[in-house]
């Protein structure tokens, strides 16, 4: 049997649904399986490591455990200081470990400490071309004695490993809902946002019938949208023409790529935005200001004002604005009639006959 537009349109927004919500699963995956290493650290760590292992490592980026907790032999301040707007967010230590030097980074205030964990890290360019530099210069041996990497304990390891997992397990837990949810609504389409709105004014089917046999007299075709005699409808909204009473279009630029939107208010303080192309968008304008021409068009602060404070005044000119319209059509109707030609039958020509 063949669908009806109002079905063609639930069905285009429920493979939607499920391609988002599956977008979000995988991309929630991937980013965990990238940030394994980083999760797994954050979340299980810090890891004990001993001294001799510490001063074994070459590379910090080849290892699997970055999140440890060294115990020094001692800890003195550098006196350098990390500042950020003018405030002092992080400074240095050099932790001495069996005799080696290792650049720590903790916070503005904490105290000089027996233990300290945090991610072994390669130099930043700061701290090697300024802070051991520097420091190298008013004591020679320590450059030569310094590990290879920076402890940073001032980086909030777990809380931000916690963060992301809340996000990712979040993302997953939306995207699985997401395909739920659109696998309820194809096996039942009532359950549908579209079709509840429409019943709204009447039984689903029977104006989706009525939806049809419109389009199929002069509706407009939009693709996630129809607009015909009486009715605008999309993949997520649908409301008679008669309720509109503002509809103006919204051009969001987001570094210099633009996307439009035809919002639409009606009479039930329900705000909709409609994303098109912007030939769609000034067509499903046309088309509705063409067939509904008291509805109100364009955006102005006056008309949102109203809205915002004064539906019924907004409501009230609408009102107006159509009783107008109304009225003059009907006197150009009733002109019409009577300027209309008037046709000579048998006995006129009868009476013209007998005048000659």
């Amino acid at each position: 049997m063949e669908q009806t537009i109002v079905e063609q349109l639930i069905r285009k927004n429920n493979r939607v649904t499920t391609a988002t919500g599956g977008i979000l699963i995988l991309a929630a995956l991937a980013i965990a399986t990238i940030s394994e290493r980083f999760l797994s650290n954050a979340l299980r760590g810090p890891f004990p490591i001993d001294n001799a292992k510490l001063i074994a490592i070459a590379d910090p980026a080849k290892l699997n455990r970055h999140f440890v907790t060294i115990v020094p032999d001692r800890a003195f301040e550098t006196g350098y200081e990390l500042t950020e707007k003018g405030k002092i967010v992080a400074r240095y230590l050099i932790l001495i470990v069996d005799r080696r030097a290792l650049l720590t980074k903790v916070g503005a205030d904490e105290p000089i400490l027996a233990s300290y964990s945090g991610c072994l890290t390669h130099y930043s360019e700061i701290e090697r071309n300024k802070v051991m530099a520097e420091l190298s210069v008013q004591n020679p041996r320590l450059l030569e004695s310094s590990l290879p990497f920076v402890l940073d304990a001032h980086y909030r390891f777990r809380l931000f490993g916690w963060i992301l997992t809340l996000i990712l397990a979040a993302a997953g837990t939306i995207g699985v809902a997401m395909m739920a949810l659109a696998l309820s609504r194809s096996r039942e389409i009532r359950r549908h946002p579209l079709a509840k709105t429409l019943a709204k004014y009447g039984d689903p089917d029977e104006i989706a019938a009525a939806i049809d046999r419109e389009a199929a007299e002069n509706g407009v075709d939009f693709g996630d949208a129809w607009v015909t005699n009486t009715w605008l409808v999309s993949t997520k909204y649908a409301t008679p023409l008669d309720e509109i009473v503002w509809v103006y279009i919204y051009i969001f630029n987001s570094h210099g790529a633009k996307s439009y939107f035809l919002n639409v208010r009606d009479r039930s303080g329900r705000y909709r935005q409609l994303k098109q192309s912007q030939k769609k968008v000034e067509g499903m304008l046309g088309e509705i200001v063409s067939r509904a021409p008291w509805v109100l068009a364009g955006y102005t602060k006056e008309l949102m004002k109203l809205w915002n404070r004064d539906k019924a005044k907004l409501y009230a000119l609408v009102d107006e604005r159509r009783k107008g319209f109304e009225e003059d059509r009907a006197r150009a109707e009733r002109a019409e009639g009577s300027a209309a030609p008037t046709t000579i039958g048998t006995d006129d020509l009868e009476i013209l006959d007998d005048s000659e």
